[in-house]
């Protein structure tokens, strides 16, 4: 095949100030190998891709994912995400674009990338082609990179949990050290100062965590969306660094994002200690669950304040005394120790239920005032009752 045969992409090569490629030849006149990959399987990919670069308009570059030696690259400069390809080269791609392509293309298609660094050849099992040329003044060579430095390897945590995890961190623009979890003593905690949960590859428990002595190891605060990425089952192998974490998101492919700056709070002493706890309460998950749907219709929509009341029997009542409405229930369960009436904001306390494992739930009181703990690993901030 010679040039003259394909006159329309020598004009367009032309157009974007690039060199002549001629699809079947590489650079220099070698012959470039094809490595193909299914439909299912890239888009997979390049749905992480496009949830990093989402956003991201400060450079334009950030919104391309770039192609090297078999691993596909995405950035927004805060999160960056390795994913292996079976494609050989080196290639600029404009996410989206690359994304709606794919998606086009027949279920089980056979996806190909052909070409070079200033223009890419997308094929579809073997017949439709799509060619994508780099902007003059953009190459792969200039694509950002972090400078990560040197990472401790911190242990491998199960995706659940981390995403469990995700779901207590803070809202508050003001407070941005909440909208990460951090790794402190060995510990794993988010909160968004209403609610706090943690988790422990070895199982430790909030009782044993007041107890550790304070810990030589890097303390760090890492981005709650990190762990959007990791694939459901996965068990992440977590390490970092001064600056920067890094998370493996399946057996492949990893993900660097940048720490949170800033002192993360001394959680541990909002913590109410094993010694203090003078109330017990064991009760079924489901039940709790249904009484706060029970209660949702005649509770103070600004509060959303319902009580335990723990004398002698266990009840839940709830009211507004502006709509002149109330609920009050009994319930079974096993309560020791002394009587307590407490209140919690229904919505924070419902997140805290969802976010235990069992089907039972344990909860230990101190006082009125005092937080909750929940199955030994998360605690509720109460509400006080007027």
């Amino acid at each position: 095949m010679n040039q003259s045969e394909e006159p329309k992409k020598a004009n367009r090569c032309e157009a974007y100030k690039l060199p002549r490629v001629i699809i079947g030849a590489g650079f220099w006149g070698a012959t470039l190998k094809k490595y193909t990959m299914k439909k299912e399987i890239i888009l997979s990919k390049l749905a992480k891709a496009k949830k990093v670069v989402k956003g991201s308009t400060r450079l334009s570059i950030l919104e391309y994912t770039a192609i090297k030696d078999g691993r596909m690259k995405t950035t927004d400069l805060e999160i960056e995400i390795y994913q292996a390809v079976d494609f050989e080269g080196e290639y600029m791609l404009p996410t989206n674009k690359f994304q709606e392509i794919v998606n086009s293309a027949p279920r089980n298609a056979e996806i190909a990338i052909s070409g070079g660094k200033f223009e890419a050849v997308i094929t579809i099992n073997g017949g439709r082609k799509y060619s994508l040329g780099t902007p003059e003044g953009m190459s792969i060579e200039d694509f950002p990179a972090l400078n990560i430095g040197i990472l401790e390897n911190v242990g491998k945590f199960p995706q659940a949990d981390l995403e469990r995890l995700s779901k207590f961190i803070g809202k508050d623009d003001l407070r941005p050290l909440f909208y990460g979890i951090n790794f402190r003593n060995g510990i794993l905690c988010s909160t968004d100062a209403h609610k706090l949960w943690t988790y422990r590859n070895e199982g430790i428990l909030i009782p044993e965590m007041l107890k550790i002595k304070e810990s030589t190891r890097h303390e760090f605060t890492m981005p709650a969306r990190a762990v959007d990425f990791i694939d459901k089952g996965h068990e992440s192998q977590i390490s970092t660094g001064m600056e920067y974490s890094r998370l493996t998101l399946n057996e492949t492919d990893f993900l660097t994002c940048h720490n949170i700056e800033g002192a993360y709070p001394m959680y541990e002493n909002v913590i109410p200690s094993k010694d203090s706890m003078s109330t017990k309460l064991i009760v079924s998950k489901a039940v709790l669950l249904a009484e706060l749907k029970a209660i949702k219709p005649v509770m103070n929509k600004a509060t959303k304040l319902f009580q335990f009341n723990l004398n002698g029997s266990i009840r839940l009542k709830a009211e507004d005394l502006d709509q002149k409405t109330s609920y009050e229930n009994s319930i079974d369960g096993y309560k020791t120790g002394l009587d307590i009436e407490i209140g919690f904001n229904s919505e924070v306390f419902e997140a805290c239920l969802n976010a235990c494992e069992d089907d039972s739930v344990e909860l230990e009181f101190s006082a009125p005032n005092r937080a909750v703990l929940i199955n030994n690993v998360g605690i509720c901030m109460p509400v006080m009752i007027k």
